[in-house]
């Protein structure tokens, strides 16, 4: 039934890498990702079936749209997802009162993740990332791993911090 498709579009929560293997096996026209925001459209996209090498990638930037990557710590390639935009929203965002843009025009995510190959690699929210003595732990890439585990249906971790305000993971499953 795919096949009466023109396209298929994933946008926003991303497919796991096994679901995307099974669909460009039956699936031979155009099957894209995305990633943007609100505030600014379309930032990136990637055409699965001509780019198979990169299926953990959201795709590259699309023309008028800068990215880069803020890392407070050089060693990380890890960092916030910032985007310059010709497509952004300023009236929508009151764009130079908003706090999320830097001096540069670039528009902080919220969002963590790297460039790879003039690829974008998205890796989670910012506010998803959580300090556990000392060390950025990202609940999805935990999450990615389980859910991939026979005898795990779904699950979800949360940090909470407990009276002398430790990071701990919490696991439902």
């Amino acid at each position: 039934k795919l096949n009466s498709l023109n396209s298929l579009i994933s946008y926003s929560a991303g497919i796991s890498l096994e679901n995307k293997k099974k669909i460009i096996k039956i699936y031979k026209k155009n099957f894209f990702e995305m990633y943007g925001l609100a505030e600014l459209g379309i930032v990136t996209y990637i055409n699965f079936n001509q780019k198979k090498r990169f299926l953990n990638s959201v795709g590259m930037a699309v023309e008028g749209v800068k990215i880069k990557i803020d890392s407070k710590n050089r060693n990380n390639k890890i960092g916030e997802i910032l985007c310059k935009s010709t497509y952004q929203f300023n009236k929508y965002l009151g764009y130079i009162k908003n706090k999320n843009y830097i001096n540069n025009g670039y528009f902080k995510t919220g969002d963590y993740g790297y460039i790879d190959k003039n690829h974008l690699y998205y890796v989670g929210r910012k506010k998803n990332m959580l300090k556990i003595n000392g060390v950025a732990v990202y609940p999805e890439d935990i999450e990615n791993k389980l859910n991939k585990l026979a005898y795990i249906n779904e699950c979800v971790i949360s940090g909470v911090s407990n009276f002398d305000e430790n990071n701990w993971l919490c696991l439902i499953y």
